[in-house]
């Protein structure tokens, strides 16, 4: 194949799984857009879709397709309340790029078991303290005054959903739709594995223990005056123990995908050739 026959190529399936990632991910808005967060702004939301495309046919193609896949979701359904236009131009487009894009970049750097998981935990982090620090500053704008502290309610919310869901289905996903790599990827197809054992273990281990992190913050908060303020926004927030179990859930999944991910990708064995 010549360069110019290559690029054409990378180029086509750049904006054949782009546009593939947008409508998708547009769907799976759709499924979850009337389950809304504690506080009646922003939705529940599944980001399989944006995650798969990441790891398979890059950063870029992820971002924009999770952009214009969130926007054209909100945009069809904003009728349900828990977004409208202005949010959905100004924080949820922003959001779907950068998380996506950091899930998708890292991974690149880092493709095995180590780069998905650093991957998932950094752009689900920082993609949604956008979506919450601009859900907050936004309606502030507009006349809707909310305490800060709704900017670490929505985020410990969507982090504490997503990212259990991303790290369980992601994997098994992948690996399903090997046969058809050579038109969903225009470079290596992703393999999530890690054949150092002791790697994968340290790596879960302080993966797992960052994510508890969140557990006893949760539960300082609920000790405090703070969590009167979080829970008295719009709706009522459920109890501290629902939070911190959402939290102990996604430790757990690194866990048991950890000792999974090798089982979905096992280690091709070489046959030595015997010298005639």
């Amino acid at each position: 194949m010549d360069q110019g026959s290559y690029y054409l190529e990378s180029r086509t399936k750049f904006v054949t799984s782009t546009a593939a990632c947008a409508a998708l991910y547009a769907v799976t808005n759709a499924l979850t857009s009337f389950i809304h967060t504690p506080w009646g702004v922003g939705e529940f939301r599944i980001v399989i879709v944006p995650a798969f495309f990441a790891l398979v046919s890059g950063p870029l193609s992820a971002a924009v397709g999770g952009a214009v896949g969130s926007f054209l979701g909100d945009l069809v359904l904003q009728g349900t309340g828990g977004t409208n236009l202005v949010l959905n131009l100004t924080v949820g487009v922003p959001a779907n790029f950068v998380g996506p894009f950091l899930i998708g970049w890292i991974f690149q750097k880092v493709k095995n078991w180590r780069g998905f998981i650093a991957g998932s935990v950094v752009g689900l982090f920082v993609g949604n303290l956008i979506a919450a620090a601009g859900v907050v500053f936004v309606l502030g704008a507009l006349g809707t005054r909310l305490p800060d502290l709704v900017i670490l309610g929505l985020l410990l919310f969507w982090f504490g959903t997503m990212f259990p869901v991303e790290v369980i289905a992601v994997p098994p996903i992948i690996r399903a739709l090997r046969p058809w790599a050579s038109k969903l990827s225009s470079g290596d197809y992703p393999v999530i594995n890690e054949p150092d054992k002791r790697s994968l273990w340290a790596w879960t281990a302080i993966v797992t223990i960052i994510v508890l992190a969140g557990v006893p913050i949760i539960f300082l908060l609920s000790t405090t005056s703070y969590w009167q303020q979080l829970t008295g926004v719009f709706s009522e927030s459920p109890p501290s123990w629902v939070w911190a179990m959402l939290f102990a859930l996604s430790a757990l999944a690194v866990v048991v995908m950890a000792g999974l991910v090798n089982k979905l990708w096992p280690q091709k064995r070489t046959v030595p050739q015997v010298q005639k």
